[in-house]
């Protein structure tokens, strides 16, 4: 699976960095979720959390995902 995070704060408005920072989750919506022109970025942190839940989390890869700089998830569940 793959994830925009904290690779992608350089994208983010300020008003967005300080909701990252203070919420772990920024959401640009005003589109159907899905659409090309939709976007969320989630920190390293808040995903362990909530993927924990249904997944073992085997392995983390930060801003590795070619062309894109997303951070790249391997899951099973068990």
């Amino acid at each position: 699976m793959t994830t925009n995070g904290d690779s992608f704060l350089a994208k983010l408005l300020p008003d967005e960095i300080e909701t990252y920072k203070s919420k772990d989750v920024v959401v640009r919506g005003n589109v159907e979720e899905g659409k090309r022109a939709f976007s969320s970025c989630q920190s390293p942190a808040y995903l362990r959390e909530k993927l924990s839940e249904r997944f073992e989390v085997l392995e983390l890869n930060p801003a590795s995902f070619p062309y894109t700089g997303q951070d790249m998830w391997v899951l099973r569940k068990p």
